[in-house]
């Protein structure tokens, strides 16, 4: 079967359809007739003027008009919605509940005369539907109905097809030229008032987005930590969107990783999913990818993505992903996800990307204001060991007793600095020994009966180098001695020179036990 026109008074199988090319672009205004308008439509087939169009009433318009024109014993307008059985009855006239189920079960992708007629573009008629042109099933639904002739009349906006309109009658009917005109203006005044529906649908939609934009804008200017803005954007994203899951990630670049803070839905199954199943390397993946090139996008099928890093889900999944950024620097991303196939336009991408950018801005006002909080606590800090220096100082000066001064040394600098154990070691230059004076320590005993080389050790680097040494692992560090009696154990130590007139008389060891966690600034 092919478009081939044909000429009048002459039946026809399949010809192209006339799309509502010219539907108006703004909200009120009348579309004009489309191209090909036979100039016997019936009245009130022409598209609806000003104000919003009542959608609804324009189809039963058109399924009466259509029942009347043709003497159709049935007629029904579908849409073509996502998902896998995508096909949805509108409205009809006639149809019994049977054959309702049937179009019901039609799955995306079979070779059915309304998909044919719909990926064509193209008007399809069946002059035997009982035989021809679709599935088992849908002929003996055919069968069931008694149903003779059918003509499937694509609804069509902007090469877009948008459902069909379709045309059954119980005796053989032959569909001259003028008919199918007739019938494509129909389905035409259809797709012209879906348009504007879609329209007023879209700016009505971006209008409330970009009022939740401004709500979430001035949300964020109060908040300055990282994960209540997170908790907050999820929210409002949820709000925003159509949505299963909704997650947020901060961009580290010193790590390479990006860092999920916030979730809300359901991610591979689970409503409290493990962190580390949400966290990705910048780069790997399509949240990776997106960290990485600072470029949005949207994903119609997550289950045939390259770029994803779950492998063995084959669910279809529709996503959203939006850079966070400030400077052309990424600081995190949004990623909103929604079960099902094509389920978020262009429009969604282009508000979630507005919305990104003022999350950016919070973002980066957090971050200075997280660092300007360190810097002051540092200063704090300093200013208080300063102090407490003064006071040691104060102190020291009020005794003469050496082991006083010691004990009093090892008190007051555990109010600074956090330490495990505290050794005070003594220089014997005449013997070239060390000793140790004062033991804060598991090990004291051990410690205080030991005397090491001057130049011996982590010490004795200190002592001939006449600086100070911070070895945050040294058990490791090839420099280190181990007292005898004592073992060889992951340890972090400060090993500072005790100078006099500018000789280093000794030492002061002060020393961690542990991991990364146990180690010196």
């Amino acid at each position: 079967m092919t478009g081939t026109p044909k000429t009048p008074g002459e039946p026809a199988v399949s010809r192209r359809a006339q799309p509502a090319h010219e539907t108006a672009q703004t909200v009120g205004d009348p579309a004009p007739q489309p191209a090909g308008r036979d100039a016997g439509a019936p009245a009130g087939a022409e598209a609806d003027a000003g104000g919003r169009p009542d959608l609804a009433r324009v189809i039963d318009e058109v399924l009466d008009q259509s029942v009347a024109a043709f003497g159709a014993d049935m007629a029904g307008v579908w849409t073509v919605e996502p998902g896998g059985h995508p096909l949805r009855l509108v409205a009809h006239r006639g149809l019994d509940p049977e054959f309702i189920a049937v179009t019901s079960r039609v799955a995306r992708g079979m070779r059915t005369a309304g998909f044919r007629a719909i990926d064509r573009r193209e008007t399809i008629v069946l002059e035997k539907p009982t035989r021809q042109g679709t599935t088992a099933e849908i002929r003996a639904a055919y069968r069931a109905a008694r149903i003779r002739t059918v003509c499937i009349v694509p609804i069509v906006v902007r090469d877009e097809s948008l459902g069909f309109l379709a045309l059954y009658h119980r005796h053989e009917r032959p569909w001259m030229r003028e008919d199918l005109d007739l019938a494509e203006a129909l389905a035409s005044r259809v797709a012209g008032a879906m348009e504007n529906a879609r329209l007023h649908s879209n700016v009505a939609g971006l209008a409330a987005r970009l009022d939740a934009i401004k709500v979430l804008a001035s949300q964020l200017n109060h908040l300055d930590d990282v994960a209540q803005i997170g908790r907050a954007i999820v929210e409002q994203v949820r709000e925003l969107y159509d949505s299963d899951s909704a997650r947020v990630y901060t961009v580290d670049h010193e790590s390479g990783m990006c860092e999920p803070i916030a979730f809300s839905g359901v991610f591979a199954g689970s409503a409290d999913p493990d962190p580390a199943l949400l966290r990705v390397p910048i780069g790997s993946g399509i949240t990776g990818w997106v960290a990485k090139h600072d470029t949005p996008l949207r994903v119609r099928d997550s289950s045939h993505e390259r770029r994803r890093r779950i492998v063995g889900v084959d669910t279809p999944q529709s996503m959203l992903f939006a850079p966070m950024s400030h400077w052309d620097t990424v600081l995190g991303v949004v990623v909103v996800s929604k079960d099902g196939v094509d389920r978020y336009s262009a429009d969604d991408l282009t508000t979630l990307s507005i919305f990104a950018a003022f999350a950016g801005q919070a973002l980066a006002n957090a971050e200075n204001v997280g660092r300007l909080r360190s810097q002051q606590a540092e200063l704090e800090r300093r200013l208080a060991s300063q102090r407490m220096l003064l006071d040691v100082n104060e102190t020291l000066l009020a005794s003469r007793d050496p082991a006083t001064v010691f004990e009093r040394i090892a008190d007051s600098l555990s109010t600074v600095v956090r330490y495990d154990n505290l050794t005070i070691y003594r220089l014997d230059r005449d013997r070239g020994v060390r000793v140790a004076v004062l033991a804060r320590d598991r090990y004291a005993v051990e410690i205080l009966a030991d005397e090491q080389p001057l130049t011996v050790g982590l010490t004795g680097w200190a002592i001939t180098h006449g600086a100070s040494i911070v070895a945050n692992e040294a058990d490791l560090d090839p420099r280190a001695a181990t007292v005898p009696g004592t073992p060889n154990e992951p340890e972090s130590l400060v090993v500072v020179p005790l100078r006099a007139e500018g000789e280093v008389i000794g030492t002061l060891n002060v020393g961690r036990v542990g991991g990364r966690a146990s180690w010196f600034e």
